[in-house]
């Protein structure tokens, strides 16, 4: 037997070490070192390394499709991203490492198909990176990509980065309701721990296990969220639990008011957490970490960052379609800054703290990718002034070595560090026509530093022919950031002066450009008499027999304040409005509202006289009268819409959704369209031969629904999600996600007006009836006051609303009934409007018996439309895994609700219901959970059958006919959509006692979330998908080949006749117009004698 050597035993071992550890040398973990999820297992988010002073960019990687508000890790000389498909967000996904250096490409490796728009984090450990997006946990060599083992979940992660500590990996499966642990050798499962809300059964859970798991001393700290839960009566949606990291076993859990879909920090015995609520305010809060006891709470904007927990103090990061960033104390939650206005910050930004910073982003709103950020903002730790930004980067940025690492819009890796520190002060002052003796005048200006470093203690100097009047410092300005500041001046003579604005006049700071330090504007001083005139009155468009507010204008063109005189509006001699103006100062405007409704059409003169009385002494007196002619409509006949038009959201404004027609029987696709640059949220609006939809990019879009071929193709200003379009006389109405109101010729596109409403996204169908357009306030901002608001298809608000203490509308779509608006709002209650005024009529509080006897205690909250059918108006709501579909009397001749119907527990719901005789079709189930389309007796509430699909029936039934005849009845046909990535459309049969399959459509290489609902016209189904595209779903030529024929045959001999008869007389087949030939005939025949599928 040969002898072995010590040296080639030597060898050998460090050849087995080696192959454990990694192809190379792995990296230390340091207080420096940024290897996970906001720097290490704590996630305290804080490091100790030096940053960069400058806004100087060290490299921007190629475009590697990085996902935004994901972060890096850094190690082993590579920075590693995680990246995904940007077209959708259930896509194809991989991971790749960077030259630490210059960003240049080094490798990457597939992770499979990324699910739920994960924006998950890598994480590095001991030479091996470790990442998760979907359903699939990979370890890689972190040298070259290559795979040392997986881990695979039934259900998907989603946000949660992998955790690696003593030899095990931390993940999830989000919707599973699990956390796992894994021996991080071989990605073996040594635990799992199920959360509150976990299914019993595997698959989908009403709880979903979100967060990274925080490790400290052998303790796992791991978040957790369960929408709507009730305990005890209490809404109960967040958890936080301490588990042992070695055996899974759980020391305590602690729960909060509100979902808890962040990562926990856990810094010296504290565990601080943040909260998101769907409809409102969210938390920030301080846990002992050692029994759960909660140490303070406090109001943040609605988030999922994690805070970074540095100086004694703690960052967070929150908002919604707006952003901002708090610090408040560790020790008591007391705020001790916030950023200025709502840029900075967002609900899925985690700051990072160094070196007395604050890095934070600008998160992109209205965004076709809410994760997208458009710039980096580093703040001063100690009392948030702006030291530096710059227009790239911003998301979740990483620390190291001196150099931060952030993800740009467009998927590019930024690297800023090292350059040189400048700084280049510059001033713009606003421009001034005139001023006015004895007035005083505001001075704007505004102070850059274009260079790339903050500069504190600026002072500036205001000089009125080169003597000192004024000044002001700004403690800091940061290196390409503006601040604005404001000085008063009292002129006191008539001349031109010289007004001149010095940046550090005493040249205390050393800058790259000494020379732009000044500006100067030459500003001439008048005196006189005041001089009022009228401006206009508007709108100078509207309908007669319309009440509406009205605008007037007026304006001081003289030389001094005009004081207290009163404005008069005359409708040929009879007076609208009086109104007294108190003070009005040359070169101001004022503007007043009035109600005025015309009782004429054509063109009506208002007339107005400014200082009425003749109290004030002006410049001229003959200028004081205008009058304003005021183009009135006629009220024209309400719309009579064809039986094909599927004109709103639900066919029409009753909202019922059905058609009483035939639609396709067999799932033949037609035709698809694509294209739109943004997926396809909602349903399509279709009139005469056009099928029109919108698009998340802002694409409107017009397709002649026979073939698909594109009519026209417009783009708003902003992106579009959740608001259905209408459809009315002749124009297309489009509610934006930033709240603007547009108005499109149907037939030509062209874009007759657009209207900024509110400030508040626009998420709920748009109602229009009788030259009258009705949309609702979204989700944005906090719990207030939400309008529902009234615009003429001119482009003219003619009422507004307010639902004092509401989240806001979410799909809550109105219907018209007779003269009146009718809407449920999301805390439980039902409205009811003079469509016409705007007048509350009458509201009906669904947790209050006194209103009606079959009230529940907690309704829940109503997110669907509301649809109307026979006296009686039905909708859903939802609280967790429960909800209500409720039907309630209504009387359309007074507007008032009666005591009258019924509600029933039917799960969680979002859809709108759909009646049809004596039945009422509703959508139950939330996202990735099973869901049903549900069939109840309208009469009693009961239910008569229901039918499951994998995924939570979100969208709204649209209901068609088809006459049996074996039977000789007219059957129900159901459309409906499921909510999940790569869903289908359904068809299904109402058989009575139980539905019937017809048909399943899985559109090809379509792999976008559906839950949008389908659109019926003349027997063709019309439906889109997050994918971005837009499907056409149709039958074959042949409406009598079906499988409800006569008992056990594919065709019955009186549909042969039927089609014999077509053929001779030269008809058109039923349904589909086709043009029946003697072959089609004998084929029929023979399918029927020989029993047999026609070919």
């Amino acid at each position: 037997m040969a002898k072995i050597s010590k040296t080639t035993t030597f060898i050998i071992s460090l050849a087995i070490i080696l192959l454990f550890i990694s192809p190379a040398m792995a990296e230390e973990t340091t207080d420096a070192s940024w290897h996970q999820f906001h720097k290490d297992l704590a996630h305290a988010g804080s490091s100790t390394s030096d940053t960069p002073d400058s806004n100087t960019v060290t490299w921007i990687s190629p475009n590697v499709s990085a996902i935004g508000a994901s972060s890096p890790v850094i190690a082993d000389g590579m920075v590693f991203v995680n990246c995904a498909n940007p077209e959708s967000t259930s896509s194809e996904c991989w991971i790749t490492a960077l030259d630490l250096d210059d960003g240049t490409f080094l490798w990457n490796t597939s992770m499979g198909e990324r699910e739920w728009g994960s924006w998950a984090s890598p994480a590095y450990h001991d030479g091996k990176v470790f990442t998760s997006l979907g359903k699939v946990t990979k370890c890689l060599y972190a040298s070259n990509g290559t795979e040392i083992w997986s881990f695979t979940t039934e259900e998907a992660s989603c946000n949660g980065s992998p955790a690696i500590a003593d030899g095990k990996v931390f993940v999830n499966d989000w919707q599973g309701g699990h956390y796992y642990c894994l021996n991080e050798v071989d990605g073996t499962e040594i635990w799992n721990f199920p959360i509150y809300g976990a299914s019993e059964t595997g698959g989908t859970s009403t709880g979903k296990a979100q967060g990274t798991v925080a490790y400290v001393d052998g303790l796992v700290y791991m978040t957790s969220g369960c929408d709507q839960n009730i305990i005890d009566d209490v809404l109960t949606e967040g958890f936080l639990y301490c588990v042992d990291a070695d055996t899974g076993e759980e020391y305590w859990n602690q729960t909060f008011e509100h979902n808890v879909y962040c990562s926990p920090a856990v810094v010296d015995g504290v565990v601080y957490l943040t909260t998101y609520n769907f409809y409102g305010t969210g938390d920030v809060y301080a846990v002992d970490a050692s029994n759960g006891d909660i140490l303070w709470q406090e109001d943040i904007w609605r988030t999922d960052s994690t805070p970074a927990v540095a100086y004694g103090n703690v960052y967070t990061s929150g908002g919604y379609q707006r952003g901002k960033v708090f610090c408040r104390n560790a020790s008591n939650g007391d705020l001790l800054w916030e950023t200025d206005g709502n840029d900075i910050g967002g609900w899925t930004l985690s700051v990072a703290v160094a070196d007395g910073k604050v890095f934070a982003g600008a998160q992109k709103k209205y965004s076709d990718d809410s994760f997208d950020y458009e710039g980096i903002y580093v703040l001063d730790a100690t009392n948030g002034d702006i030291l530096w930004s710059n227009e790239n980067g911003g998301s979740c940025p990483a620390i190291y070595d001196g150099t931060v690492f952030t993800i740009a819009e467009g998927g590019r890796v930024v690297a800023y560090g090292g350059g040189s520190e400048t700084v280049d002060i510059t001033a713009e002052m606003s421009s001034i026509t005139n001023s006015y003796l004895g007035i005083e005048q505001d001075i704007d200006i505004t102070i850059l530093n274009e260079g790339s470093t903050f500069a504190n203690d600026v002072l500036i100097s205001l000089k009125i022919d080169n003597v000192e009047i004024a000044n002001q410092t700004i403690s800091c300005v940061g290196g390409g950031s503006s601040q604005d500041i404001t000085f008063t001046w009292l002129p006191e003579s008539v001349k031109t002066y010289d007004v001149e604005v010095f940046v550090d006049p005493l040249d205390n700071i050393i800058e790259t450009d000494e020379s732009n330090n000044d500006v100067s504007i030459s500003v001439t001083v008048l005196d006189g008499n005041p001089d009022l005139v009228p401006v206009s009155i508007t709108p100078d468009q509207i309908y007669i027999n319309q009440p509406y507010e009205m605008t007037a204008t007026v304006s001081n063109t003289g030389y001094d304040v005009a004081e207290s005189f009163v404005v008069e509006i005359k409708d040929g001699s009879d007076l609208v409005e009086s109104k007294t103006i108190s003070s009005l100062g040359p070169g101001e405007v004022e503007q007043f509202t009035f109600t005025w409704t015309a009782s004429s059409t054509g063109f009506v003169y208002l007339s107005m006289n400014v200082d009425s009385t003749d109290m004030v002494v002006e410049e001229s007196d003959s200028n004081n009268a205008d009058s304003y002619g005021i183009d009135v409509e006629a009220s024209t006949a309400i719309e009579v819409l064809q039986s094909t038009d599927w004109a709103q959201f639900q066919l029409n404004w009753l909202r019922n959704g059905t058609v009483g027609s035939y639609a396709a029987q067999e799932a033949v696709e037609e035709w698809s369209a694509s294209g739109f640059n943004g997926e396809i949220d909602v349903t399509p609006v279709i009139v005469d031969d056009t099928v029109y939809v919108i698009a998340s990019s802002g694409s409107v879009c017009a397709y002649d629904k026979n073939d698909g071929s594109l009519t026209w193709k417009k783009e708003t200003e902003s992106s579009m999600h959740k608001s259905t379009p209408a459809y009315g006389d002749g124009n297309i109405f489009v509610a934006t996600a930033q709240g603007d109101l547009y108005s499109f010729d149907s037939s030509t596109g062209y874009k007759r007006w657009s209207v900024s409403v509110t400030n508040s996204s626009f998420e709920s169908p748009v109602t229009y009836y009788d030259h009258r357009i009705y949309v609702a306030d979204g989700l944005s901002g906090d719990v207030g006051t939400k309008y529902y608001y009234c615009y003429d298809d001119l482009g003219n608000l003619v009422w507004k609303y307010g639902n004092n203490n509401s989240a806001g509308f979410i799909w809550n779509g109105a219907v018209i009934v007779g003269d009146y608006l009718v809407y449920p709002v999301f805390e439980g209650r039902l409205v009811s409007l003079d469509r016409v005024t705007g007048d509350l009529v009458d509201e009906v509080n669904l947790s209050l018996s006194s209103d009606v006897s079959f009230a529940q205690a907690d309704p829940g909250n109503f997110r669907s439309s509301v649809s109307y059918c026979g006296g009686y108006l039905y909708t859903t709501s939802e609280r967790g895994d429960n909800g209500y579909l409720w039907k309630v009397g209504f009387d359309g001749s007074t507007g008032s609700f009666l005591n009258s119907g019924w509600s029933v527990d039917q799960g969680f719901s979002t859809s709108t219901p759909a009646i049809l005789n004596g039945r009422v079709y509703v959508g139950q189930g939330e996202h990735g959970v099973t869901g049903k389309l549900n069939c109840f007796d309208d009469s009693t509430g009961t239910l008569l059958w229901d039918y499951s699909v994998d995924k939570g029936v979100k969208s709204s039934p649209a209901i068609a006919t088809y006459y049996d005849s074996e039977d000789e009845v007219d059957r129900t046909l159901v459309y409906f959509t499921e909510a999940q990535n790569d869903g289908s459309m359904f068809c299904i049969m109402d058989m009575g006692d139980y539905a019937d399959t017809v048909w399943e459509y899985n559109p090809e290489d379509d792999d976008g979330y559906i839950l949008q609902g389908a659109a019926i016209s003349d027997g063709l189904v019309y439906f889109g998908t997050d994918g971005g595209k837009l499907y056409c779903i149709g039958s074959d030529w042949n409406p009598w080949d079906d499988v409800r024929s006569a008992e056990g045959r594919n065709i019955a001999i009186d549909e042969v006749i039927e089609a014999y008869n077509c053929w001779r007389n030269d008809d058109l087949a039923p349904y589909t117009d086709y043009g029946v030939s003697i072959d089609d005939v004998i084929s029929m025949y023979n399918a029927w004698r020989y029993n047999t599928p026609m070919a």
